[in-house]
């Protein structure tokens, strides 16, 4: 009995190894099938029509069931990628397999079927050792028809130091399997800054670059000084030992062999890009332009905080279809304040110390067009007044009362209106006149003022706002002008 089923298992097994055997070599010993027709070329694109049979000399592709198989070869160029990519046209229904001829060996390497749409591809890495056998099979049950079946290489690595980048930028493309890499050469000089943006329209993965010191034999094994994963704007500064022709290597992290499209561009910072950047006073309108799709990405501007208690007002106009960042450092580069998401006119108001500032206006998505920016560093003000150096002040008639107002903080003096009220027993406080005047250097303004009729009176101050100091009111002084008791 154990006999018998040891017999039977290993008849199982030998004719098990009969298939194999046959799959990977074919019947007459060859591993290329003889209906295989050659592609001379890579790049190439071959239609035919899939209505072959299946062939004892040939493999049966494992990723469905087929009814007939077209044969190519193909030899990889240079080692790296390879791609093939199907299209099934009328009512064909098909798949495509590569398998890897090495001497008397048939390896398989991938097989995909067509989707809804009639498309297949794989893609490989290619060896110049040996050949490759792709397939295209019409699947079991589906129509005879029409197919185009492309067959493509990846491009060699990139050599240092790269094309020269032009002046204006570059557009390229790039992708995962075919095209990993461009390589772009930059002059550049040592102590000088410069700017790179590097933008994409795809909204999948990253394409980033690597900034790479003169005279490396290879990126393969040199290492970056540099490195921006996902494109962007950034800024580099040659070191003391640089200075030369650098490369500005682009790379994507994608494994697809679709090609994604970038834009490139790299120069000299200007004077409004790096510290110190463009001075604006206190009160000045500026004007500019950014454009998050170039190098003009940044505009930097410093201005000054002089004293203690201060507002500084940063106003950024802008349209309402723009938006720009706004970013208010000090100059270690802490940050005091930001607008990130605002568009239109935005406004910052910060009580910030004494000290130097930086106002940075910064493209966000890529955005770009005019702003105008505006500075006002005004001082907080205090307002104080008395009459006769107290608060509550008595005199008879037609005697002037001495009226002080003091302004604390008004560095750039200012104008003071007074505003003086009358008590009315039955319907209370009404305005009565106004006096005006502007406090010195020292924030004081004197001035006496003689009331009209004898009664209750009381007068406050109000200091007028303007690009140095804040509005401040004061209290009230009370004034009585009483007659004598006779």
């Amino acid at each position: 009995m154990n006999a018998r089923i040891h017999w039977a298992c290993g008849a199982v097994l030998l004719a098990v190894a009969m298939l194999l055997t046959a799959g990977a070599a074919g019947s007459s010993g060859s591993v290329v099938p003889s209906s295989a027709e050659q592609i001379t070329s890579v790049p190439s694109t071959v239609t035919d029509l899939a209505n072959g049979r299946l062939s004892k000399d040939a493999p049966v592709p494992a990723c469905g069931t087929v009814a007939g198989v077209k044969w190519y070869t193909v030899r990889a160029p240079h080692r790296g990628a390879m791609v093939a990519k199907l299209v099934a046209k009328g009512e064909l229904d098909g798949a495509l397999a590569v398998y890897r001829i090495v001497r008397s060996q048939r390896l398989p390497v991938l097989c995909a079927s067509t989707n809804r749409h009639g498309r297949a591809r794989v893609a490989w890495h290619a060896y110049t050792e040996g050949s490759y056998l792709i397939g295209v099979a019409r699947r079991q049950g589906s129509a005879v028809g029409p197919f185009d079946l492309t067959v493509l290489a990846g491009e060699r690595a990139e050599r240092t130091p790269g094309t020269p980048l032009p002046s204006e930028g570059v557009r390229s493309t790039i992708n995962g399997v075919l095209d990993t890499s461009d390589a772009w050469s930059v002059a550049m000089t040592r102590g000088t800054t410069y700017r790179l943006n590097l933008t994409s329209s795809s909204k999948v993965g990253c394409i980033g670059y690597s900034i790479y010191r003169p005279g490396i034999p290879s990126f393969l094994h040199a290492e970056a000084v540099a490195h921006v994963p996902c494109g962007g704007y950034s800024q580099f500064t040659p070191g003391l030992d640089g200075g030369g022709l650098y490369s500005v290597l682009v790379t994507t992290d994608r494994s697809d062999p679709l090609d994604h499209a970038y834009r490139l561009e790299a120069g000299a910072a200007g004077v409004d890009d790096v510290a110190p950047g463009v001075k604006i006073d206190n009160g000045q309108f500026v004007t500019g332009s950014i454009f998050g799709r170039g190098l003009d990405v940044v505009d930097m501007y410093r201005f000054m905080v002089p004293r203690e208690n201060e507002l500084t007002t940063v106003e950024l106009h802008q349209k309402a279809n723009v938006g720009f960042d706004l970013l208010i450092v000090d100059e270690t580069g802490q940050r005091m304040d930001a607008i990130r998401s605002g568009r239109g006119l935005q406004a910052l108001r910060m009580h910030l110390p004494s000290g130097r500032y930086y106002a940075i206006v910064r493209s966000r998505a890529k955005s770009g067009g005019s702003y105008g920016l505006q500075l006002r560093v005004r001082d907080v003000t205090s307002t104080g007044i008395s009459a006769g150096g107290v608060t509550y002040l008595e005199a008879p008639p037609n005697v002037a009362f001495p009226i002080t107002v003091r302004v604390a903080q008004a560095s750039h003096g200012g104008r003071v209106i007074i505003e003086v009220d009358h008590f009315d027993p039955l319907s209370g406080w009404h305005f009565a006149t106004e006096l005006s005047g502007s406090v010195d250097a020292s924030g004081t303004l004197t001035t006496s003022w003689l009331p009209p009729t004898v009664g209750h009176f009381r007068a406050r101050a109000r200091f007028v706002a303007n690009p140095y100091s804040s509005f401040s009111e004061s209290g009230y002084v009370r004034m009585h002008v009483v007659e004598p008791l006779e």
